[in-house]
């Protein structure tokens, strides 16, 4: 029995540590019904952007009016009587599946957030993204961004609604994307860069809205009728159909990069620069071609391929597809995370961010026959590269199953900045990449591997708007001339901690 080991290994890394955006699923319809299996559905297809906490609110004028809370998984919130108390006719209703990157990580910052007026008028919010700027507004501490937002509409003073809400979004610096439910109607809103992405469809009787297409497909809805909310727009759902009360544009563009090799779903669609439509799937397949050409570059011989789950796969495939080497899914996501109620992301939960590494966050698995590793010279592709903990912790066990070598395929660039707008990496000091002064060669050693192969920013961009670049006579503004903000990158970010936009645009 020699020639199989225990490989199971709880991870502690990088992903576990790392975490960003949340999810949003909007409807709205012209004749109130029971809208729970939608939304439920649809609040599912965004579940993949934040495993923390997730809420549900339901309203409409003369209608009963809704609402739950809760940490966890919607799988694991909606059901039983609080899936009954949802059983009621409403026009709209909102879910939001959060990870918090601002305020603590506590029950009170789920969402989506509620707020009264002077008169008793509900103002309900469901916020992806990160406001730069309001932590001066905090009642306390622990008050997330999104509630100062939702206090401010509720506090806010103009002759209608659509006046109010355009004054306040107008003063609202950051990363944002919002849905507002106020009496019969829904608003929809972007920030002026795009940095989160928001999409309209059409439904039966009605509109939805969400993060991912995902949401669109699980609901049954055409997605030839999805379009996107333009950077800086704001939307208006009511009895009247769609109307843009505030116009936006794509001239501004900043699209998070870090959103297309790590966050959505692979089954997501994305609107390029050029306005083409292309799938995250098919995005990450061409990151790995991509790769395997700067790979060969090294003449390192490699006897198959490794692709880590979930979102490395895809790369592993494309870069499979133009090596010619063969690929084995010989590392696997454990049954029993599903059984347990453990997040089907790498995300790790709020509450244990204070007790890495000593909580058990996620369980990963090799096939366990040593015959399958000896000797070989192993690539293992993987989504990217931040604090290495994973990576290390895999090298040392393939090394331990018998691999002559390995090398490491990272999907994105290296990540030297801290993040501001929604990623959870608070300071540059914990990024391997800053550690070791951006040198392949000391981050390789670092992990264990015989080389580490970044993606490089422009064939990531490639990658991500089919094969068009902008070159950049300053390298930092790579990512801003080809519609993306890359600041984690060690590019620009488009508006910075304290609100002031960068002028690059052209």
């Amino acid at each position: 029995m020699k020639n199989f080991v225990d490989s199971s290994f709880v991870i502690d890394d990088e992903k576990l540590e790392l975490h960003e955006k949340c999810g949003l699923f909007g409807m709205w319809v012209k004749k109130p019904r029971v809208l729970f299996s939608e939304l439920l559905y649809g609040g599912i297809g965004v579940q993949n952007r934040g495993q923390n906490g997730a809420g549900m609110v339901v309203g409409g004028v003369g209608c009963e009016f809704v609402e739950h809370r809760d940490d966890g998984l919607i799988k694991d919130i909606f059901i039983g009587p609080v899936a009954l108390k949802f059983q009621t006719e409403n026009k709209w209703g909102i879910v939001q599946c959060r990870y918090g990157t601002n305020g603590n990580y506590c029950f009170e910052n789920n969402q989506p957030c509620i707020a009264l007026t002077k008169d008793g008028t509900k103002i309900i919010v469901a916020h992806n993204g990160e406001f730069v700027g309001l932590e001066n507004l905090k009642l306390d501490p622990n008050m997330s961004d999104s509630r100062v937002f939702t206090e401010l509409l509720a506090k806010s003073e103009g002759n209608s609604w659509d006046e109010k809400i355009k004054k306040v979004i107008s003063e609202m610096k950051g990363a944002f994307c919002v849905i507002i439910g106020i009496e019969d109607t829904l608003y929809l809103a972007r920030d002026e860069y795009g940095i989160r992405p928001l999409l309209i469809g059409k439904i039966s009787n009605g509109w939805a809205a969400a993060s991912e297409t995902t949401s669109f497909v699980n609901i049954g809805a055409d997605l030839g009728s999805v379009t996107e909310i333009k950077p800086g727009e704001i939307v208006k759902i009511d009895e009247t159909g769609t109307k843009t009360i505030k116009s936006g544009s794509f001239s501004k563009r900043s699209e998070c990069i870090f959103e297309f090799p790590y966050t959505r779903s692979p089954h997501s669609l994305y609107r390029d620069r050029n306005g083409r439509w292309g799938s995250i799937y098919e995005f990450r397949q061409r990151s790995g071609e991509y790769l395997a050409r700067q790979f060969r570059k090294q003449n390192k011989r490699i006897d198959f391929i490794i692709g880590i789950p979930e979102s490395g796969i895809p790369i592993a495939e494309g870069f499979h597809n133009e090596m010619g080497v063969p690929i084995n899914n010989v590392i696997i996501k454990k049954p029993s995370q599903y059984y347990l109620k453990l997040p089907t992301r790498t995300f790790m939960n709020d509450r244990d961010m204070e007790s890495i590494p000593a909580t058990v966050l996620q369980k990963l698995s090799f096939v366990p026959d040593r015959r399958i590793y000896e000797g070989k010279r192993i690539a293992c592709v993987d989504d990217s590269v931040v604090r290495s903990s994973t990576s290390k912790v895999i090298v040392q066990t393939l090394m331990d199953l018998g691999a002559k070598s390995v090398d490491w395929i990272s999907g994105l660039p290296m990540v030297i900045n801290s993040c501001h707008l929604g990623i959870s990496i608070r300071s540059k000091e914990e990024l391997i990449a800053f550690q070791k002064h951006c040198d392949p060669i000391e981050i390789a050693k670092a992990i264990g591997v015989r080389s580490i192969t970044f993606i490089t920013p422009e064939n990531i961009v490639k990658a991500a708007n089919n094969g068009n670049f902008v070159k950049s006579k300053k390298l930092e503004e790579v990512f801003m001339m080809n519609g993306f903000c890359g600041g984690c990158l060690g590019g620009i970010y488009p508006v910075s901690k304290e609100g002031n936009h960068y002028l690059k645009q052209k």
